[in-house]
């Protein structure tokens, strides 16, 4: 028996979508965060469940349908295998097993976005949609916008879909210093290397396990009732180290490297254990977990020795029976943090008096009991985006 000739609209269809693929699913991918977290939420505010049920999953669906249409037409492709979905889900159950250690640490409490067991089915269905539309379209954006530039498409991919998975609102919730920090350091930079370590998933092993990961860690935000009860500083700590963990859990069990045209200063697949233990490493320094956190100076009492702008690394282990004139200390005058000099100590070593380097005169004398850490170097600068940020 013949076969049927290929209807001529299918054939125009199918063409279009090979040769304008990627730019298909790049406008799937910008278009439905649009809509999921701007548009639908405006249209539908009086029908919320089928917003978060219907609607924004059916979007996210389609997405992923097209993705793995455009995947399965690209040359030298990765073929989806299913041990990449196991390894992707153990690296899951090793990212939350990091977590749980975590919540050994500082205690669990019940999580406040968990959904009843009415409505798991549902949400699982929401959650699955959106996951499988964000992972499918990112390592066919990957392979796409790699071709000529790898390590700049690495980093394109992994901000795009870090800002596919905030949520909207969060954006505006960085309108003070303090706010900023519980959501820059303790959501922001764990998502944003969950989303980098997503994205080296994908040149490693193609479609299929970055999906897994997120599926799993999504499922026990979601479903889990208790979970740990963490700070932003133990937010920031224990979600870069449970990145960083299923990042080398993925290096053990495959031994997969990326190719070496991901080369230069972003060769993932070749040292993934050198890049997520710097960022552990950094992030436990600015959540304090070596006694040490930053402050970001907001006014110029120091100058010259620390400008504005500057982000000065504040001990708090040091041991006040130490202190002596010249040291810089923090302390508070009310609510504020004061960063100033020692100039001289009383007698008895109980009362300091202290003064702005860049002040003609003395502050009012300070309990050394009121001392809250010794400033041990500075960052030139880096603070300036916190300042921009809060409109300080």
């Amino acid at each position: 028996m013949l076969a049927e000739p290929e209807h001529p609209v299918a054939s125009k269809l199918v063409g279009f979508v090979e040769s304008r693929g990627p730019q298909l699913v790049t406008g799937g991918v910008v278009g439905a965060y649009l809509l999921t977290s701007w548009f639908g939420p405006r249209w539908l505010r009086t029908r919320p469940s089928i917003d978060v049920y219907v609607f924004r999953p059916v979007l996210w669906a389609v997405v992923a349908g097209l993705a793995i249409a455009v995947w399965r037409r690209q040359e030298n492709r990765r073929p989806i295998d299913r041990f990449v979905f196991l390894v992707g889900m153990g690296a899951g159950v090793v990212h939350v097993a990091i977590l749980g250690i975590g919540g050994i640490v500082a205690g669990f409490g019940r999580s406040t976005s968990s959904v009843s067991i009415v409505n798991i089915p549902l949400y699982v269905w929401f959650l699955a949609a959106g996951l499988a539309g964000a992972e499918t379209a990112r390592p066919v954006l990957l392979r796409y916008w790699g071709r000529r530039r790898p390590d700049l498409a690495f980093v394109g991919v992994t901000v795009l879909f870090f800002v596919v998975a905030t949520p909207s609102a969060q954006f505006f919730l960085v309108d003070d210093l303090q706010p900023a920090l519980r959501v820059v350091g303790g959501v922001w930079v764990p998502a944003f290397v969950v989303s980098a370590v997503s994205t080296w998933m994908c040149v490693s092993s193609g479609l299929g396990p970055s999906f897994a990961y997120r599926m799993v860690l999504a499922a026990y935000t979601a479903l889990v009732p208790i979970v740990p009860s963490f700070n932003w500083q133990g937010r920031l700590v224990f979600g870069v180290a449970g990145a960083a963990g299923a990042a080398l859990f993925v290096v053990a069990v495959t031994r997969a490297g990326a190719p070496a045209r991901l080369g230069g200063p972003l060769r993932w697949g070749l040292h993934p254990a050198v890049a997520v233990t710097g960022i552990v490493l950094a992030a436990a320094l600015a959540a304090g977990v070596l006694g040490v956190r930053t402050m970001t100076v907001t006014g110029v009492s120091m100058e010259p020795t620390y400008n504005r702008g500057d982000v000065v690394l504040v001990f708090q282990g040091f041991d006040r029976a130490e202190l002596k004139p010249g040291d810089v200390v923090v302390y508070d005058v009310g609510r504020l943090p004061v960063v100033h000099r020692i100039v001289a100590i009383s007698g008895d070593g109980q009362t300091l008096l202290t003064q702005g380097d860049n002040l003609p005169v003395a502050d009012s004398p300070v309990r050394v009991d009121a001392v809250k850490g010794k400033v041990v170097g500075s960052m030139p600068l880096i603070g300036y985006p916190a300042l921009w940020v809060t409109g300080r």
